[in-house]
């Protein structure tokens, strides 16, 4: 297995091959990927380490009384509002975006789930948004995207069955574990209809 090297002293004094802004489940994938084909890879993440002894509240929305953005980074959250304008007019709000280690895969129980063809060409979803900023498409396809994909999924030994609306044949998913009583019950009533 790859060991990192630790640089926490002088980053600064180190030549790095490359940056990767953000410890999230893109970020940690694309620089673990780079540092194993040899790339000398420094991870720049606003949020703090978020295992052992973070702060992970109690699971409850919300969560305290306390939401200043030290209180928020502890947490593994995203720390400042973002201020957004709608047509309703200007706007600020907390959105459900991780900060730290894991990134907002920590928020949603680290969940690894593919975005769909059509995420790939947003602005053909919201035809009638006329004044957005929505792209016609990103600058990889869908089909550019799946074997990237696969990799993370194997490299984080994904388990799970094949999505009905977006399968993936040569997906290489681990088995998943059995499913409660209760669950099976649920998963056989929901393929019933």
């Amino acid at each position: 297995m790859l060991q990192p090297e630790s640089h926490d002293a002088a980053p600064a004094d180190t030549l790095w091959d490359v940056l990767v802004v953000g410890t999230g489940m893109g970020g940690s994938t694309v620089g673990h990927e780079l540092a194993r084909s040899g790339r000398r890879v420094l991870f720049l993440e606003r949020g703090h380490f978020l295992f052992g002894s973070a702060d992970r509240g109690n699971g409850t929305i919300p969560f305290d009384a306390d939401d200043s953005p030290e209180s928020r980074l502890r947490r593994g959250h995203w720390p400042l509002p973002l201020q957004g304008r709608t047509s309703f007019g200007p706007t600020e709000f907390f959105a459900p975006l991780g900060c730290g280690s894991g990134g907002s895969s920590g928020l949603y129980a680290a969940q690894l789930e593919r975005l769909l063809p059509a995420d790939f060409e947003p602005r053909a979803n919201y035809p009638e948004a006329g004044d957005c900023t929505l792209p016609e498409s990103w600058p990889i396809s869908y089909q550019e995207f799946v074997p990237w994909y696969r990799r993370a999924e194997k490299l984080y030994g994904v388990r799970g069955t094949p999505d009905p609306l977006n399968p993936d044949p040569d997906s290489a998913l681990r088995e998943p574990p059995s499913l409660s009583a209760r669950d099976q019950d649920f998963d056989e009533s929901f393929r019933a209809l």
